[in-house]
């Protein structure tokens, strides 16, 4: 019998998806017949010395150094009738005893467009017999004899494998190195190596000679026993699997990576871990540095094997599940090191809750320590974490806003009352997390305020007043554009964050300010009664912030911040309305009340005018102030150290109220 038993190979092989962009792909039909070639040995040497042979895998190239052919050489039992009929027949049980799946020289006509066997074998009359045929893809041709007579001079039984010129999709790999082939020969046969259960493999090409059994010997640093893992699959079965863990020097950039094996070979890309172990770095005591590499096995990954031996009929969540089992026996033995990243990670956390309170939020429903048990070893900067935190935050919020749903939805059952008091506490943490959040922002622009306050350039000047101008808010800008968060006049008076219209260097005609036009620096219209103290506020009020820069000096009666003022809310009466930025009109009664801030330093000239004007000292003697009753205007005169001492001053109130633990200024 010359064919194979009856399946069309070709329609077979159409069905077959072979990643052609992987090179561990393309070297398959190799693996296989080393595989092939291993268990001939096997067979041939029994129990006692069951991998004393000798596998040769040479590669042939041509004048400009592509790959034309693989050659693999064995000294095995060869293709005597047992096996060439198991060869000549797909999925049979004698196959599957051994871990195969019929499958591995079927797929090597996709890598490959010519395929030979040659062996020598002793037949059923214990005679040295020779067997040489092509393998194709022809239905009901697919092995093509060349040769089969009795040969006296035999004296060796083996398989010689030719594997010849790759096929279109795969010449991409026609260039692999010595040193990539011998790579992936080692990581698909890694268990083998370590177990000691492979014959000696020897890589041949051209010039270079790799023992591939020295090279695994010469790399392997620590072996360590199997471990017993747990798996709980996604379809709700549990299931064991042995791991094993083993350090080999690093090579290059070479990863931590965990192997899933089925009958002790490679299947699919080894994963790289390395990531989720946190970048550790292992060395031994010598300095040179290792690599952790797992290999995982057991009847599960044998019966999930699929035909192509490329892949496990597993869902990726249930591959994961394994990943973190495994992850979890390295960090146990390698405990110092994680602890050590824990412990950074936990001091990264504990600074951004308190440059970032509202985060407190993501620890509403676990500790600290269990949080930190969710991160990855990866996230060690502080950008990661804090997008950890945000990201839980984010589910506590949308659980609280589930839990107000349901509460609301159900209303009349009888626990309505201990629900709403859990949301209750849940949702007052929460709220002031958020308000935390706020105060903390103030903390950060009080330090910048604080900075650009005590900054002087190389001739001793400080900041212009537009430098202050900007940072409390915008200029050329109104609050029709910039909302509360977007500015910081809460610096002077908390309440300004709150007034119905605010306009920033703009004209009454709600233009830009160009220069040597009148007007205040901050005008702001207010008619909600905020300001009010019982009295009529119908018309509104009107409040101006007025800026000179810090440390300026030598006024005069005619030049100085309260004239100004004077003169300015004269001109903003008299034009009786201004002009928002949108282009509202704002009518201004000629009478109307004014809240007028100077922000200025005080020096012996500026102290003599406010006395002359009649101004009085604030309590804590750093600032001045005085109600005009004529123009119907109260003035306060504030230093810039008053501003900021009375902004820290209030900030804090609000910092030891929400974390006295936590917070100071």
């Amino acid at each position: 019998m010359t064919g194979f038993m009856p399946v069309d190979l070709s329609a077979l092989l159409n069905r077959i998806s072979l990643a052609s962009a992987h090179k561990k792909n393309a070297l398959l039909p190799v693996f296989e017949a080393v595989q092939n070639a291993r268990q001939a040995i096997e067979a041939k040497n029994g129990t006692e010395h069951p991998y004393d042979g000798k596998i040769k895998v040479s590669v042939m190239r041509d004048l400009n150094g592509f790959i034309t052919e693989f050659v693999i050489d064995d000294d095995g039992v060869g293709l005597n009738e047992e096996n060439y009929l198991a060869f000549r027949t797909p999925y049979t049980d004698h196959n599957l005893k051994r871990g195969g799946r019929g499958f591995g020289r079927i797929i090597g006509h996709k890598v490959f467009a010519r395929i030979f066997y040659h062996s020598n074998f002793i037949n059923e009359n214990n005679e040295f017999t020779t067997r040489t045929f092509e393998f194709c893809t022809d239905y009901g041709n697919e092995i093509k004899e060349k040769a089969g007579d009795f040969a006296q001079d035999i004296l060796e039984t083996g398989t010689t494998v030719r594997l010849q010129n790759f096929n279109e999709h795969f010449l991409r790999h026609a260039s692999l190195s010595t040193e990539t082939i011998s790579e992936l020969l080692l990581a698909h046969f890694f268990s083998q190596f370590a177990q000691s259960s492979m014959p000696e493999l020897v890589l041949q090409d051209g010039e270079n000679v790799v023992n591939l059994g020295l090279a695994f010997t010469e790399i392997l640093h620590t072996s360590g026993d199997p471990h017993t893992i747990t798996v709980n699959l996604n379809d709700g079965s549990t299931h064991q699997l042995q791991a094993s863990l083993m350090r080999v020097k690093k090579k290059g950039a070479s990863p931590h990576i965990i192997s899933l094996l089925a009958h002790g070979r490679g299947v699919g890309e080894a994963r790289d871990i390395t990531q989720m172990l946190g970048n550790i770095k292992l060395q031994d005591d010598n300095g040179t540095a290792l690599i952790l590499i797992g290999c995982v096995e057991g009847p599960l990954l044998e019966e999930r094997l699929n035909a192509e031996r490329t892949n496990f009929d597993l869902h990726p969540k249930d591959i994961d599940f394994i990943m973190r089992e495994v992850k979890g026996l390295i960090v146990a033995e390698e405990q110092e090191k994680f602890d050590q990243i824990r412990d950074k990670q936990q001091i990264i956390i504990k600074q951004l809750l308190i440059d970032n309170p509202d985060l407190k939020t993501a620890l509403s429903d676990s500790s600290l320590s269990e949080f930190l048990q969710k991160l990855r070893f990866s996230d060690r900067d502080k950008n990661s974490i804090q997008e950890r935190l945000s990201l839980e935050k984010a589910r506590v919020e949308g659980r609280l806003r589930a839990m107000k749903g349901e509460l609301i939805k159900n209303l009349r059952d009888p626990d309505t009352g201990k629900r709403a008091h859990e949301y209750y506490i849940k949702s007052s943490e929460h709220n002031k997390n958020e308000l935390a959040k706020y105060v903390a922002l103030r903390k950060s622009v009080l330090e910048v305020f604080e900075e650009l306050r005590g900054y002087q350039d190389d001739t001793g000047k400080y900041p212009y007043e537009d430098t202050v101008h900007e940072l409390i808010f915008p200029r050329f800008k109104s609050n029709e554009t910039v909302d509360y968060s977007g500015h910081n006049l809460w610096l002077v008076d908390d309440r300004l964050s709150f007034v119905n219209y605010i306009s920033s260097d703009r004209t009454l005609a709600g233009k830009s300010r160009q220069k040597g036009e009148k007007v205040t620096d901050i005008l702001c219209y207010e008619d909600c009664g905020i300001w009010s103290t019982g009295e009529d506020v119908s018309s509104g009020h009107l409040i101006m912030v007025e800026f000179k820069r810090p440390g300026r000096s030598g006024y005069t009666r005619q030049d100085n911040p309260v004239q100004q003022v004077y003169d300015t809310l004269h001109y903003i009466r008299e034009q009786g309305s201004l002009k928002t930025e949108n282009g509202r009109t704002i009518e201004v009664d000629k009478k109307i009340p004014a809240i007028i801030y100077i922000v200025a330093d005080r020096d012996p000239s500026f102290t003599k005018i406010l006395e002359h004007e009649d101004f009085e000292e604030t309590w804590d003697h750093r600032g001045y102030f005085k109600f005009h009753k004529n123009l119907r205007a109260y003035i306060e005169v504030i230093t810039f150290d008053k501003l900021l001492l009375d902004a820290k001053a209030r900030n804090k109130a609000f910092l030891a109220r929400l974390f006295p633990e936590d917070y100071s200024l």
